[in-house]
């Protein structure tokens, strides 16, 4: 209710997260040498659903007149990761071994002055940074992954079986909107009209006062 009525939109991914990585179990320590013990193994460190409130700086729709977000074309997600999140969440994917970041694919800027390098290459500013692009496509039935311009994943729509959805929801602040719009209207952009006529109002009073 708060982000709504500070931005007039909300937008909310439901998904699933499943990590597996490396972790050190301890077999024992000792108190007086201060000698461990331990083993390490790839475990599942995180397997469970998630609900995670998308940034609209990150969300980009096709339509803007189509106000459900399930209706919509096309939607795209796109984030930015350092290199540890990156592995941990796309580390066991097949193709992703081929992905370079800005340091290195800068080394070979001629041969990747492709339209997609220049999209997502002047938005990557240090050696580390990788843009993460999810692609979802409801009409053609496409859900992709690309980072920095490698494609990790290429399938058809994870979620629904024969009636096809994206894994978003979202809400929006409408007091006194219909629903012609995409987006809502925040209280503050409500209020600004109240605030230009008390200006007005103000200053038309300070004006007489001074003649």
């Amino acid at each position: 209710a708060w982000e709504m009525a500070s931005k007039g939109t909300v937008v909310k991914y439901d998904g699933y997260l499943k990590t597996k990585y490396k972790r050190k179990f301890i077999k024992s320590f000792d108190l007086e040498t201060g000698e461990v013990e331990f083993d390490e193994r790839e475990e599942v460190v995180d397997d469970k659903p998630i609900d995670l409130q998308v940034p609209l700086s990150e969300f980009f729709i096709k339509d803007i007149y189509i106000y459900d977000v399930q209706d919509q074309p096309e939607l795209a997600w796109i984030q930015k990761y350092n290199k540890q999140q990156l592995e941990q969440e796309f580390g066991k994917f097949k193709n992703f071994k081929y992905v370079k970041d800005k340091q290195t694919t800068t080394r070979f800027q001629t041969t990747m002055d492709t339209y997609f390098y220049q999209k997502w290459g002047h938005r990557v500013d240090e050696e580390e940074d990788y843009e993460v692009v999810r692609y979802y496509n409801k009409f053609e039935d496409r859900y992709e992954i690309w980072i920095n311009g490698i494609d990790i994943l290429r399938s058809p729509l994870l979620w629904g079986k024969t009636k096809k959805m994206y894994p978003f929801s979202k809400g929006i602040l409408e007091p006194f909107e219909g629903k012609q719009f995409f987006y809502g209207k925040s209280f503050p952009h409500i209020l600004e009209g109240i605030q230009d006529i008390d200006n007005t109002l103000r200053n038309s009073i300070i004006d007489k006062m001074y003649r």
